[in-house]
């Protein structure tokens, strides 16, 4: 077995919190900020009904909702409907106009081209941004570019874990109560980070 089959079959087995836990944090390393796990209830692995299952906040102030399901069947539908909550602002609170993009993450692989194509034409026509992290994708990303997350949430290791991202090496080393934390804040010395950057480049 592939250690890419392995991944997916590993993600396979999680439950709706764990998933949707795993997801949260491929997104956060992403880039996405300021994340609300909003459809679980925090310190567990339960989720809770919410409307979206998470948000985050975009530079510019708008949201970025996002839904997840490890549903096998009826996948389209569910999407569908998951996209059409996302948009009822009885059950967000945030109008349309509000919203900058809808993620939906997803454990099945049977969503055609076409079915793709139709949720995402489905969001372009309020002028949000629609994009599909299905489980191929996802495990993908996980092998490609954050190994780290297959040792944290799936229970396996896939390198020697010898070469880090620079906020996992960060966040290891700082458990070292020994050293001086890499995180510590570098204040009051603008002028010098300035030089020192310049002096880098």
């Amino acid at each position: 077995m592939s250690r890419l089959t392995d991944i997916k079959a590993r993600i396979n087995l999680l439950e709706g919190g764990a998933f949707q836990e795993l997801c949260d944090a491929l997104l956060s390393r992403k880039g996405y900020e300021e994340i609300h796990a909003y459809g679980m209830q925090a310190g567990t692995m339960k989720t809770t009904k919410g409307n979206p299952d998470t948000y985050f906040k975009s530079k510019n102030g708008k949201y970025i909702f996002v839904a997840y399901t490890t549903q096998k069947d009826d996948l389209f539908k569910k999407a569908k409907e998951d996209i059409e909550k996302c948009l009822n602002f009885e059950k967000t609170g945030i109008q349309e106009k509000d919203i900058e993009e809808i993620i939906f993450c997803h454990t099945s692989s049977n969503l055609s081209a076409g079915k793709d194509k139709e949720l995402k034409d489905m969001c372009a026509e309020k002028g949000i941004l629609f994009d599909i992290y299905g489980i191929d994708r996802i495990a993908d990303e996980i092998y490609r570019n954050y190994k780290i997350l297959a040792k944290d949430y799936l229970g396996m290791s896939i390198d020697t874990n010898q070469i880090l991202e620079q906020r996992d090496f960060i966040n290891r080393y700082d458990t070292n109560e020994m050293m001086a934390p890499l995180s510590t804040k570098f204040q009051f010395r603008k002028d010098e980070y300035e030089e020192m950057m310049s002096a880098l480049h």
